[in-house]
């Protein structure tokens, strides 16, 4: 196969928000921030059980139960619902024929509880049918109803963050310095092509995070503690700086696919290298154009000038990072977590589909399915190698 020559190399000049408040840490494989505090568990044991006798319990089996359906007295006159119907249930065509699923038949069934029960029965098959499902809804739009599906790639409270360190110390390995080419590789995809922030670069949130601790160290009277504080971030600074160069080089991206065909894994850890490499040529084979934010909502934060200080936005917690390890992660993850606790909503990769009788969208989240457990792999993998003993 033919080497690329020539591919998009990221402008290390674009801006995407000058400054950001603090940002999200790094961790082993992709760390977690905190969660929503749990709800109270219900009793196992539950309620009595009580039970009826045969007969009632063969009507019982015999009843068919239609949903509950909340204000259909104070629903308007004007509403034509035959029209209402009709659009629906030719909604729902669509949209079965697009998933490929076997709707249960509920026309038989008067106005609203068809609806009320037909969108039950979607709902359920589109949870177990679609992998990244999230929502149905139905509209109302001028004189006609259709039904609008969201896909969306739900990342909770995780960090997708890759520690460029430990890559820094496996390609000086000489036991695993091919290993580290595999890897220098992946994450050069990952810089140019699917261009995920690189924390020494001033519009990242990880940039600024940083550059708070520096100063915060900078204020603090002079201690062992301080001095050891401050070689960590003087470290993580002059190695990003190193790793940056290597991964801006273009001979990582041209030599992907002969490091991959002449490497062979000596042990378990450099097989998952191996495996990590690979499936990350595949995405720079099939999505060579593709970024991390194809599918955000939030395209505004690549203006300098937007600001929305409600949305999470995806690129806070998507980075390279120094290491996940160690006091300056953990700080930063608190910082984080403290920032981020202050957002309503988390911008996620997402797709709406609408079926309204016209052409259907054929974008997926296939992509994004495949970036982020690679991102969760090679986390990992790095971490791993750092918390082994290479004396």
């Amino acid at each position: 196969m033919n080497y690329a020559t020539q591919y998009p190399v990221r402008n290390n000049q674009r801006s995407l928000r000058q400054k950001t408040k603090a940002t999200a840490p790094p961790v082993i494989g992709v760390r977690t921030v905190d969660g929503k505090t749990q709800r109270c568990r219900r009793d196992t044991e539950g309620q009595a059980k009580v039970s009826t006798d045969q007969q009632s319990a063969n009507d019982f089996l015999k009843s068919r139960f239609l949903p509950k359906i909340s204000g259909q007295a104070n629903r308007p006159p004007e509403i034509k619902t035959d029209k209402v119907v009709r659009d629906f249930y030719k909604s729902l065509t669509q949209l079965a024929g697009h998933y490929s699923i076997n709707l249960m038949p509920t026309a038989e069934f008067g106005y609203p509880y068809n609806i009320a029960l037909a969108l039950s029965d979607v709902k359920a098959k589109l949870k177990d049918h679609v992998a990244n499902w999230n929502a149905i809804q139905v509209v109302q739009k001028n004189t006609k109803t259709y039904l609008i599906c969201e896909e969306r790639f739900v990342t909770g409270t995780t960090l997708y963050f890759v520690p460029v360190i430990p890559l820094f110390l496996m390609v000086k390995d000489k036991h695993k310095r091919r290993a580290g080419a595999l890897l220098l590789s992946v994450c050069a995809y990952l810089y140019h092509m699917a261009e995920i922030p690189y924390y020494r670069q001033e519009y990242t949130t990880l940039f600024w995070q940083y550059e708070m601790h520096a100063e915060w160290i900078e204020q603090e009277d002079e201690t062992n503690e301080t001095f050891s504080y401050r070689n960590d971030l003087q470290h993580a600074e002059w190695i990003g700086d190193v790793m940056e160069q290597k991964l801006i080089n273009p001979k990582n991206l041209v030599v992907f696919e002969h490091r991959i065909s002449h490497f062979t894994g000596k042990d378990g850890f450099e097989k998952k290298c191996l495996q990590v490499a690979e499936k990350a040529y595949e995405l720079y084979k099939h999505y060579p154009d593709e970024k991390f934010f194809r599918n955000a909502n939030a395209h505004n934060w690549q203006d300098e000038d937007f600001d929305n200080d409600s949305i999470l936005s995806i690129e806070k917690y998507i980075s390279f990072s120094a290491r996940n390890d160690g006091w300056l992660s953990d700080s930063i993850v608190s910082s984080l977590n403290e920032e981020f606790g202050n957002y309503g909503e988390t911008e996620e990769p997402t797709i709406s589909k609408y079926f309204n009788g016209k052409a259907i969208t054929t974008a997926s989240l296939d992509f994004e399915n495949k970036l982020f457990a690679l991102l969760d792999d090679l986390a990992y993998l790095l971490n791993t190698y750092q918390f082994q003993d290479h004396g």
